[in-house]
C-alpha cells in the first residue's frame, strides 16, 4: 500500500510516522544477514542495536574485480572470487534497497516539495537512506510547540 501522505512541509511528528511506516516495510524484505530484514537501513546503528540486539555491519563496497594473487593456489583464488561475488551481490542489493527507500519515502510528499529535495539535500544516486532522511529531518523536523502540545493531548486521550 501507499505511505501516509504528508501535506505541506513535514513536521517532526509526520517524519517520525514516516520512519515507522518505512520500518514496517523494510522488515518484510528478506536480508541474508539480519533477522529483521533491512531495518538497519532505516534506523541509526545505535537505535537499531538497542531495539533488536543485533550489531549489523552492512557490507562494504568490494573492489571492482576480485583481488586474486598469483602467489596463491587456484583453490585459494577461487575462494577469493566466490567471496567477492557474494560481497558484490550483497552490496548491490543493499544499494538497491536504499534507493527504493528514498523513492518510496518521496511518495509521501507533495510534488512541489519533492522538487526541492535535490536542491535542498543534494541527493546523489548512491546516497544512503539515513543520510537523505537525516538531512530532511534537519531541515523540516524541528519540533514546534504546536506539535508537542498536540502529541501530549493525543497521549492523554489514549
Amino acid at each position: 500500500g501507499d505511505l501516509s501522505r504528508i501535506a505541506g512541509h513535514p513536521t517532526c511528528h509526520s517524519l517520525i510516522n514516516l520512519i515507522q511506516e518505512l520500518s514496517d516495510r523494510v522488515q518484510q524484505i528478506p536480508c541474508p544477514y539480519s533477522a529483521y530484514g533491512y531495518l538497519f537501513l532505516v534506523l541509526p546503528p545505535s537505535t537499531y542495536t538497542s531495539i533488536t540486539g543485533e550489531a549489523i555491519a552492512p557490507p562494504l563496497q568490494p573492489a571492482e574485480v576480485p583481488q586474486v594473487n598469483d602467489n596463491l593456489s587456484d583453490l585459494e583464488n577461487d575462494n577469493i572470487k566466490i567471496l567477492w561475488s557474494k560481497a558484490r551481490s550483497q552490496w548491490i542489493e543493499m544499494n538497491n534497497v536504499n534507493q527504493e527507500l528514498i523513492a518510496v519515502a518521496k511518495t509521501a510528499f507533495e510534488t512541489s516539495l519533492k522538487r526541492t529535495f535535490i536542491n535542498l539535500i543534494g541527493v546523489a544516486p548512491t546516497q544512503i537512506f539515513l543520510i537523505w532522511f537525516n538531512s530532511l529531518f534537519d531541515v523540516y523536523g524541528q519540533p514546534n510547540p504546536d506539535d508537542i502540545t498536540a502529541n501530549n493531548q493525543r497521549m492523554v486521550a489514549e
